[in-house]
């Protein structure tokens, strides 16, 4: 074993220190497989919540609209029916965000992580230029990937919150509107 020492008192293990670094690597290539795999899970999530919550409205609006149901005959509660609907196209907008496809450049311009990162260079010599500066400032495979686990991590990250506000907002309004409707369906 080869023990170095870097003026600092304290002795390195370069075999140590090499398999940190691989395991290291390991770690991430995992997290960032798991991530990826996450984000698919989500999108799907997201998709099928959309789409349930669109029904939803649709078949309210179409019932209404099919016996010829005026909310101003509600008096009083067609606020439950107005703030459940508004309550319901918030939570259709939260989901719509969380299946938006995002194509930001990033929060660097250096950074290339992803396909919108790729997209911007007009010409080859170009794209070239900015891999050869990402491949000095990150000079190990590990660090990339570690930067792409990031990114990935955080778009997880909002996906999930506008997936929660969606739901949230929707099972507010869902009794809100049902109590326009049994209310209408008593007079």
């Amino acid at each position: 074993m080869c023990v170095a020492d870097d003026n600092s008192g304290v002795a390195h293990s370069a075999e140590g220190s090499a398999s940190k670094e691989e395991a290291r690597g390991e770690l991430v290539g995992a997290l960032l497989r798991e991530s990826r795999e996450e984000l698919e899970r989500i999108d799907l999530k997201a998709s099928i919540l959309l789409s349930v919550c669109s029904l939803a409205i649709a078949a309210l609006v179409h019932a209404a609209a099919y016996l010829h149901w005026d909310p101003r005959e509600l008096v009083f509660t067609q606020w439950f029916l107005w703030m459940g609907m508004a309550l319901s196209g918030a939570a259709l907008v939260a989901l719509a965000a969380a299946v938006w496809p995002r194509l930001s450049r990033g929060e660097s311009a250096e950074d290339l992580i992803y396909f919108g990162h790729i997209a911007q260079f007009e010409d080859l010599e170009e794209l070239n230029a900015a891999l050869d500066k990402q491949a000095s400032t990150n000079p190990s495979r590990a660090d990339h990937a570690t930067k792409r686990l990031l990114a990935l991590s955080r778009l997880i990250d909002l996906k999930y919150r506008c997936i929660r506000w969606g739901m949230v907002l929707f099972g507010i309004a869902v009794p809100l509107c049902m109590v326009a409707v049994v209310r209408a369906l008593t007079i």
